[in-house]
């Protein structure tokens, strides 16, 4: 039974097996053996292919689990340089210099708030 198994996981998925293929042939032999220990006669059986089956679908979805990609996501959308655009519509010297430093004040701010996310997150640990 398990030779059948594992030669019909291979024979349908040709030379790419997953790691959901692995749980599920994997699951469905261990559910089998477990279940096989309940129950005499007609009932082992019955309890046995039960046991293969909820193996199956709990070794498939183990195995589909360690398929994902472990990707995170970074939230990096400041730019480079200071936005100054947001000043060009100021004539005066002084409003001007006070318009720059708000922005890079805020874009300051904006970066330790990242980080300090980031490190909540755990990533700078």
């Amino acid at each position: 039974m398990i030779f059948a198994a594992i030669g019909l996981v291979v024979l349908t998925t040709g030379c790419q097996t997953t790691n959901q293929q692995y749980g599920a042939v994997g699951g469905a032999v261990a559910g089998g053996l477990l279940s096989n220990t309940i129950g005499k006669g007609k009932g082992n059986t019955i309890a046995t292919a039960v046991g293969a089956v909820f193996g199956t679908i709990a070794g498939s979805e183990v195995g589909r689990s360690m398929d994902q990609p472990r990707t995170v996501a970074h939230a990096n959308n400041t730019p480079a340089q200071p936005n100054y655009g947001v000043c060009s519509g100021i004539t005066n010297e002084g409003g001007v210099s006070s318009c720059k430093k708000g922005v890079a004040t805020r874009l300051a701010q904006e970066q330790g708030r990242l980080e300090r996310d980031a490190y909540k997150r755990g990533y700078g640990r």
